[in-house]
């Protein structure tokens, strides 16, 4: 990956274009800064004070006026029972730090660029230092010491209890060891084991003056080896001086490489910090070869998080990845498939049980390696409930679709023929699903059985006729399932099929608003007035289905683009009611449509203000990490598109903000890099990893292009659209005449 990178950057060198990365150090000036203790620790939802992880370990740093205490939590470590109210990723354990010194004042930084917490406390007659990070490459939590005077800590390493588990602790080789399982528990689906081990016994510490004191846990579970205790004692009790500056040095080039593969200027320290902590967070909870997070990341310090802490279906564990791909962070990104794809088995028996169809159908919450947390209720008899063949649905059938939308952005993203090879199976199921499902009438596909929110199964009705969310997600399943066959050179005699249903599928539903204009509605109905737009329309139609937009379906982006600008700010000023949930979606959206960008500029700053953390982490009453790709999915949206198969550079940007952005990843593969500057937008850069034809849309239609390849002059371009071939690997250089 670190030579990838500088090819990429003397390539763009080379071009003209200079577009040199941010370092670690440039990247900690967005540092968020405390001042207080934490309110939301421990806490059930998103918490409030400093963060860091490794993607996989995910470590909170909490003082309190009892001591300084670091929750650990780990994305393999669930308690894998279906039951709605038992079942959910479960809290490993900690190490608490009591002691006079801590009792003094308090000040902590979370540095995103070298993912680093650092504090200071003032006692008495002493201060300590602490600098605390997980190795992003070696899975240890590393704890550093220094003291202006002689102090003394005591030292608890505990594992979190109760809940139906089992724990046990001691003390070998030196190390303090804690342990906490899951097993013989009814309906458990897999035993899961966590042990943390501490280069340290449990007691007291004694820090001189000046002297440097380094505190090593590691945390081992039974996914990642068959004996997590041996496991975490022996690399706990093995850690040496060398190996610890071994790993401060992987852990520091990782974090240059990743900060490499993008950024963006805007002018806008607010917006700046919160597009850069909002990557780092993310960061922090995801790393492609380790277990996808769930909604609330490894930040987990209670046992009881909401909604299980699971991967919720019906958007919240899409929606983190989303600014992922256009932030070219592909690396966070290659978990997600795993745990839906292990579900497919059950996800077949599901949609056959229910619909008495083939392919694919899925319930809202499942876990990891097939588990599904939301599967049973208890009544109040205590006695099990069956919903809908054993699982919560609420009534939806979309789902698996939009679970499939993560992954067909991936694949415009990329043109990775592996991983087209992986997920085709899924989007196959998808299109299996739909085409049983959708019923032609009079001329026309239609949907019924389906619902565009949530309702309870026992309600009464067949559903909504025509829901959008269905005729979006059908659509883009379908879409996905022909692509993938022509990509791939497969199924072949299906697509005359799959055509016939794209050509015929019932438009998105309309009506007439009260001045009589075309609004947005949720489903087909006679004789009500239109819903008009919300977070939901935009799930089915613009992120993450890429459906609507001012290219292929004019008269529909105009048509939602009069509905947004109905909105109004309610005496919060919550613009697009976003403080509930869709955040992550409301304001990327609106910069897809098109709507004035000053304006929805100022909405982003106000809400984030309002309702944010001191560690930048974005709340909402139902957002966990989703509300991680709101900042970045704006800006990214603002400054480059590609959905529609055109390129479009500051397509819905202040003309009077300058901004730049480097190596943000667009649709067909390609990384570009461009720059406006006193309204006027500078030469763009475009390097080609797989050799994809590319259609622009001219940032400069008023005059003749130059295309530049690898340093020389290719050819001019001129017009609205510019059209031309790129060969894999090139760096593309376009500039006006």
């Amino acid at each position: 990956m670190k030579e990838k990178l500088t090819l990429l950057l003397c390539l763009f060198v080379l071009s003209g274009l200079a577009a040199f990365p941010r370092s670690s150090a440039e990247i900690d000036r967005y540092k968020a800064v405390f001042d207080r203790y934490p309110e939301h620790v421990p806490s059930t939802r998103a918490v409030d004070a400093p963060l860091t992880g490794n993607g996989d370990i995910g470590l909170v740093m909490a003082p309190s006026a009892e001591g300084l205490t670091f929750y650990f939590g780990k994305n393999d470590f669930w308690k894998a029972v279906c039951d709605y109210t038992r079942g959910r990723i479960a809290q490993p354990g900690g190490l608490t730090l009591t002691g006079p010194v801590l009792k003094g004042s308090y000040s902590a930084e979370q540095l995103p660029g070298s993912a680093m917490l650092k504090a200071t406390f003032k006692g008495a007659e002493a201060e300590l230092h602490v600098c605390a990070w997980v190795a992003r490459t070696d899975g240890k939590v590393v704890i550093e010491l220094d003291a202006t005077s002689d102090v003394t800590l005591s030292l608890r390493l505990w594992a979190a209890e109760g809940d139906e588990s089992q724990t046990a602790g001691g003390a070998q080789q030196g190390c303090a060891w804690v342990e906490r399982s899951f097993r013989d528990i009814p309906y458990l689906q897999w035993p899961c084991q966590i042990d943390i081990a501490m280069n340290h016994e449990q007691g007291e510490l004694h820090l001189k003056a000046g002297e440097h004191h380094t505190i090593v846990c590691t945390l081992s579970t039974s996914h990642e080896t068959s004996s997590p205790r041996e496991t975490a004692i022996s690399e706990a009790s093995h850690v040496t001086p060398g190996h610890i500056e071994k790993m401060r040095a992987e852990h520091k080039a990782w974090w240059e490489w990743f900060w490499g593969l993008s950024d963006v200027s805007l002018g806008d320290e607010m917006l700046e910090r919160f597009y850069y902590q909002s990557h780092y967070i993310f960061a922090c909870a995801s790393s492609g070869d380790k277990f996808a997070p769930g909604l609330w990341g490894p930040f987990i310090t209670s046992d009881a998080p909401e909604w299980s802490g699971d991967y919720h279906l019906n958007y919240n564990f899409q929606s983190p990845y989303w600014a992922q791909f256009s932030s070219n962070h592909i690396c966070l990104t290659e978990n997600y498939e795993e745990p839906m794809l292990a579900y497919m088995d059950q996800g077949r028996r599901h949609a056959w049980n229910l619909c008495r169809c083939r392919g694919i159908l899925y319930p809202v919450g499942l876990g990891p390696k097939g588990l599904v947390t939301q599967a049973w209720h208890r009544n109040e008899q205590g006695q099990l409930e069956d919903l809908e063949d054993g699982c919560m649905f609420w009534k939806q059938r979309t789902n698996a679709s939009f679970v499939a939308a993560n992954m067909m952005m991936h694949f415009h993203s990329t043109f990775d023929k592996a991983y087209a090879r992986k997920v085709y199976p899924f989007l196959l199921a998808c299109a299996d699903f739909w085409e049983d499902f959708l019923k032609l009438e009079d001329g026309r596909y239609v949907v019924r059985g389906d619902v565009f929110n949530e309702t309870n199964p026992r309600d009464e009705g067949e559903g909504d006729f025509n829901c959008l969310m269905s005729l979006g997600m059908a659509r883009m399943a379908i879409q996905g399932a022909k692509e993938l066959s022509i990509f791939l050179g497969t199924d072949k005699k299906r697509r005359d099929k799959w055509d016939d249903i794209l050509r015929h599928l019932s438009a998105f539903p309309t009506g007439r608003d009260e001045q009589g204009q075309l609004s947005l509605d949720y489903c087909e109905r006679d004789g009500q007035k239109p819903s008009g737009i919300s977070r939901l329309h935009m799930h089915a139609t613009l992120i993450p289905t890429d459906l609507v937009g001012p290219h292929l379906t004019p008269e529909y982006n105009d048509i939602m683009l009069r509905d947004l600008g109905k909105w109004q700010q309610t005496e919060r000023k919550d613009w697009g009611n976003s403080t509930s949930n869709g955040i992550e979606t409301v304001y990327p959206g609106a910069a897809r449509i098109g709507y004035p960008p000053e304006l929805l500029l100022q909405h982003l700053k106000f809400r984030i203000s309002k309702w944010s953390y001191p560690n930048c982490y974005i709340h909402a009453y139902g957002g966990g990490l989703e509300t991680l790709s709101a900042v970045p999915g704006t800006i990214n949206e603002m400054m480059m598109q590609s959905y529609e198969g055109i390129l479009r550079v500051f397509p819905n940007w202040p003309r009077s903000s300058n901004a730049s952005f480097r190596s943000l990843r667009a649709y067909g593969a390609f990384l570009v890099t461009a720059s406006i500057v006193g309204g006027e937008i500078q030469p763009v850069g475009i390097y080609s990893e797989k050799g994809r034809p590319c259609i622009m849309e001219n940032p400069w239609p008023e005059t003749q292009v130059s295309l530049i390849a690898n340093g020389k002059t290719k050819s001019l371009l001129s017009g609205k659209t510019l059209r031309f071939k790129t060969r894999r690997g090139e760096t593309l250089q376009l500039k006006p005449l």
